[in-house]
């Protein structure tokens, strides 16, 4: 009887491995959805270089554009111009990092998502808007969703945040101390536009600015209680059930 069950469970195995084998057959011959889901969608943005001190705090020259310092707890001064501070990484889940202060790029979240079908950024936050940079024409980020194929560029707007008034600056923001915001990052197949496999989900806290109490100037760069600096978390990332199936079956391999 043991043996029964256990052969019917293999034929149900095998019927959904055929099954997604057939779907994935009737893509597009361009698109390749072989390799393991675990690694298909990908989420990045920069984030503070995990052999920086965190004990440290980083400060914009005043006098220059796109300068910026690192000041290590050791007394150390690096010219991140020179040296790389913040780097684009992947995220990982359930794994918390300092993000860019906003500002050093744009005055704005900047996430980042590549999947080989269409990647949708959606979110329920009352205090935030989206921008698609992917697409030159869409500046004004007033979105609560944004769609495109293959890569996405997409701008995470504060709705609380606050614009420095340093001339030396095109534009530099910050946002409330302690306040969080979460977004949404789901991919679809060219051929479902309707059913995400999958979704993942991104949380923003706002962090304590730690140059605050070393830079004269950072009164214009941020009043009290706002702050630049945001950590970002993948928190969850699932898909559906038969690509569930497929990855224990890959886990055991």
């Amino acid at each position: 009887m043991k043996t029964t069950k256990k052969a019917i469970i293999l034929l149900l195995l095998v019927s959904i491995i055929s099954t997604v084998i057939s779907i994935n057959s009737c893509e597009n011959k361009n698109q390749d959805y072989t390799y393991s889901i675990r690694d298909a969608l990908k989420i990045s943005t920069w984030v503070l270089d995990e052999s920086r001190d965190e004990n440290g705090y980083w400060i914009e020259d005043t006098e220059y554009i796109n300068r910026s310092f690192w000041f290590e707890s050791d007394g150390t001064v690096i010219d991140s111009a020179e040296d790389d501070v913040f780097v684009e990484e992947l995220l990982k889940l359930n794994d918390v990092r300092i993000m860019v202060p906003m500002g050093h790029f744009t005055p704005d979240i900047n996430i980042y998502c590549e999947f080989d079908g269409i990647i949708e950024a959606d979110t329920d936050d009352e205090y935030i808007r989206l921008a698609n940079r992917s697409n030159p024409n869409d500046t004004i980020m007033e979105h609560k969703n944004v769609r495109q194929p293959y890569k996405l560029h997409v701008e995470v707007c504060p709705l609380d945040r606050y614009y420095s008034p340093l001339e030396t600056y095109v534009m530099l923001s910050s946002t409330k101390l302690g306040k969080e915001y979460s977004l949404n990052i789901n991919a679809y197949r060219f051929d479902n536009e309707e059913s995400p496999i999958i979704r993942a989900k991104l949380k923003f806290v706002v962090l304590e600015d730690k140059s605050s109490s070393d830079s004269p100037d950072y009164a214009e760069l941020s009043p009290k209680g706002y702050s630049r600096f945001l950590s970002v978390e993948l928190v969850s990332y699932e898909y559906s059930d038969s690509y569930i199936i497929l990855d224990e079956l890959w886990d055991e391999e």
